[in-house]
This record gives structure tokens, sequence and C-alpha cells, in this order.
């Protein structure tokens, strides 16, 4: 989820704390930060180093004028290109398109924004997006990677002028396996900017005269079977986040739909694609890895109801996904080799990846890594990562007990399904309740089995001593 409200403060600060006084500080720094009225570029670009803040305005006031590599550029600008994100987003940094060449064959384009034509490796602004490892989304403001008037301006894939990109065309065979790849250094042009709701209209109404999204959208579901038959994890299930607006606290709820699928399975595809292409020519590359369910077998997991709750168990077993510097199977997407390639602008690992392709492909000075140079790279920018990701979901458990605290008032039961035992010797389950689109450990009164329906009842929150307890009953 894309939030860009009011960005937050020096990521180390945040770092350096732990538990409860991390999300007590980050309940006062929510707090004060609404009273501030200052514009978002403004308190976006105050949180970097002052030498950032001058290359950023630097290569803002340069990025019209011609870069080295311009001229190695392929002209893509003539295909019909789609970018599909929620109305919110600032750093647009993925599009889509279709192309049919004579012979029928239908070529499926990723368009990736390029940050590379203006930063250089090891400058101020690239070791500064190292250190933050990936931008941060918190319920009330946004701590970008790169400043905004960056990767939301000359960076983001936006329409009206023509962007640089790095380009994957991917040709699907009939089963969903892919036929070939080819990477690109181009120049795209946004022809439609759509939001989600944009976007299935355009799939389900197909018009004949702009039929690319409904294509798209089939050759995209024949690449998910396939996955599908190789092992992959699909959860398609509602998400519930909150976010402060005005003040107030917001339950948002995402749900599925055949646009955000769509561009789900091409930004896997994408990272799929590359990531063969790098393993054949023994390229370094930050891989990410997923071992399969352990701990059930596949006789075990069709005996347990299919949807959240099989879900719930299948993500039990599932190893952790690592970074790895040579290939490795990503079991839960059922893919052999996979990196993460479709968003540079706001994480790290994606633009180490553009610029090992770079590099490798002569279109960027200096040499790529070697396997055993970029290890320890990727293992400082893993802990990186995953400080950050511990942030914003300790930052969402302190709104969700605000948020908790006032719904206790109202005191209504919330009908809910039991997923899986936390602690069945102290009655604790892990539960999905739908209307919140949210999954909670709950206390049970009764006992149960995996499947049952409940009643979820707000026992104690308290948001001061990070407390929360739920109380569930047979529905």
């Amino acid at each position: 989820m894309k939030r860009d409200n009011i960005c937050a403060r020096n990521i180390d600060e945040l770092r350096s704390l732990r538990g409860t006084r991390r999300r007590k500080y980050l309940a006062l720094e929510i707090k004060a930060a609404l009273e501030l009225v200052q514009p978002l570029a403004f308190i976006a670009n105050e949180e970097f180093p002052r030498e950032c803040l001058i290359e950023a305005e630097k290569l803002h006031s340069q990025c019209l004028d011609f870069q080295e590599g311009d001229n190695d550029r392929i002209d893509l600008s003539y295909l019909r290109c789609f970018s599909i994100d929620d109305p919110s987003t600032l750093e647009v940094d993925d599009a889509l398109s279709l192309e049919i060449d004579l012979d029928g064959r239908q070529k499926i384009w990723i368009h990736v924004a390029d940050p590379h034509r203006l930063i250089a490796a090891n400058s101020c602004l690239d070791l500064e997006a190292k250190r933050r490892a990936s931008s941060l989304y918190l319920s009330d403001r946004l701590v970008p990677m790169f400043p905004l008037q960056l990767g939301a301006g000359p960076f983001s894939l936006t329409p009206g002028l023509n962007k640089a990109a790095l380009s994957v065309a991917v040709c699907l065979d009939s089963d969903g396996s892919i036929l070939s790849c080819d990477i690109y250094r181009s120049w795209v042009r946004i022809t439609y900017a759509l939001s989600y709701n944009d976007a299935d209209e355009l799939i389900d109404l197909a018009p004949p005269e702009d039929p690319d999204l409904s294509l798209l959208h089939n050759l995209l579901l024949t690449r998910r079977t396939w996955r599908l038959g190789q092992g992959a994890l699909m959860m398609d299930q509602a998400e519930g986040r909150l976010f402060r607006t005005e003040g107030e606290l917001k339950l948002e709820i995402t749900e599925p739909c055949s646009a955000r699928g769509m561009v789900a399975e091409a930004m896997v595809l994408a990272g799929a694609a590359v990531a063969n292409w790098a393993e054949k020519v023994h390229l370094a590359m930050p891989f990410r890895g997923q071992a399969g369910n352990q701990s059930l077998s596949e006789q075990q997991l069709l005996a347990i109801p299919p949807g959240a709750v099989r879900w719930a168990h299948q993500r039990l077993g599932l190893g952790r996904s690592r970074l790895h510097s040579s290939s490795s199977p990503h079991q839960a997407l059922g893919l052999e080799s996979y990196l993460q390639w479709t968003s540079p602008i706001r994480r790290y690992a994606d633009l180490m990846a553009h610029r090992q392709w770079l590099q490798y492909s002569g279109l960027l000075k200096g040499t790529p890594n070697n396997e055993e140079d970029i290890k320890p790279q990727l293992e400082q920018l893993e802990q990186q990562s995953k400080e950050v990701a511990q942030i914003s979901r300790e930052d969402q458990r302190a709104c969700l007990l605000e948020w908790l605290q006032l719904q206790k008032q109202k005191r209504e039961l919330q009908p809910a399904i039991m997923l899986r035992w936390l602690r069945e010797d102290q009655d604790l389950a892990l539960v999905r309740i739908e209307a919140w689109a949210m999954e909670l450990p709950a206390r049970l009164r009764d006992r149960a089995i995996p499947g049952d329906l409940l009643n979820i009842q707000i026992q104690e929150v308290d948001p001061g001593r990070d407390l929360l307890h739920l109380k569930a009953t047979i529905g």
C-alpha cells in the first residue's frame, strides 16, 4: 500500500528504539506530525542530508537534458502503455504494454523506472538510498528512499513525456511457461495512468478499440495457472490496513480484483524472467529464495478447509524469504529462480539488480559484483529491510490498539473464523475477522478446530501498555 501524507523523521532514530518504547515514540510522532501544515515536498526533503538535497535539486534541473546512454535506448513510445496504481501513489515505478507481431505472437512488456539515468553508483543519493534500504510506509507518513522531487518526478513513469525505463519483453508458451526474455534500456510514454478500478473496467469491458488490458489479463492468468501447477501459494483475500487522515484513524480494506492480480503477476513474471536470464549468464544478483512448506504433507493440507484456514497453515510452514547471491528456488511463488526487479525507486535490492544488469551489458560504467563481493552487501541489506518492515508492523500495531480502543466502546461482537492454534495449551488461537480483513490472536472460551465460526469480543485493550485481549466463542 502506497500512502504519501506526512514524512517521518530520520529512520535511524526509529531503528534505535525497541518494543513498546518504539510504539510509544511512533504514536507521539504521529500526533506531532498532524500539527504540521508545511507542504509535503518540504517535509520529505527535510529528512535527507544537505548534500543529498543539493544533488537532488541539481539532477532535477538536468533531467530534461541529454544524459550519457540516452542514445542507446530503444524507442518504445509507440506502444500503448498502462500504469496502474492506487490514486494516492506518487512514485510510479512500473507499467505494462502488449505487442502483437505480424505472426500473431503476443509479447508482454513490463516497463520499470530507470533511476540510473540520473543516479551515479556510490553518489551521496545512492549511498543514502542504500542506508534506508527501502521506502517506509507508515500509517500517516512516508519515509521515501529517494527525495520525492526525484522519486515522484523524473524517476516516475508519469504520463506526458518520454520516460527512461528498463523494459523486459516476455513471450509465454501456451502453458504459461517462459519462452523468451529480452531486456532493454528504453524510452516509454504512459498512454493511460489508471487506478485499479479504472483498469478493472477496461479488463471487464474489453473494448474492441482497446483490448490490450483484457488480453494482458488473460495471458497473465495463464501464467498464474502455470505457477499454481509448480506449487505456488496463492492467497486471494482482502487485507486491512489503518491510516490516519485528518487526525482520525480509518480502516482501509484492499479487496482482490482482476487488475491487482494482473499487475502482481506481471511483476513476478519480470522478476522470474530476469532471474532466469541472470542464471544462464552466471551473473550475481540479489536473488530471493524461499523454502516451501515443510510442516504438513499435501494430504494433511488438503484435509484443512480451503481458503483462509489452509493459507494460514501453509504460511506457518514456509521458510523465511532470503536474499542470495546465486539462484535459489522460491517455492512460495512456484519458481526455480526469482529476484525483485520492478521497484527501484522504493527498494534498494531492485536498484542493485538493475545496476548489475547495466554494468554487465556495458550500459553503465563499472564492473558488476561477483558472488563473493555481493554477499556482504546482501546480508546488510537483508537486515536493514527487516528493520524497516518491523517498524511498519509496529506502527500498525500501535494504530490497531488505538483503533480497537474506540471499537471496544461499541461492544459489538465480530464474526470470525478460527485459523489455527498459536498455543493450544493456553487456548490461544489465530483468528480472521473478515469485517476488518485482519488476522489476530484470540483466547477461546470453547473448544474449537480450524474452520469453526466464532464471535469475537474485545475484552481488554490498552495502547499505553501494548495490551490486547480478544475473547472468542463458538458462533
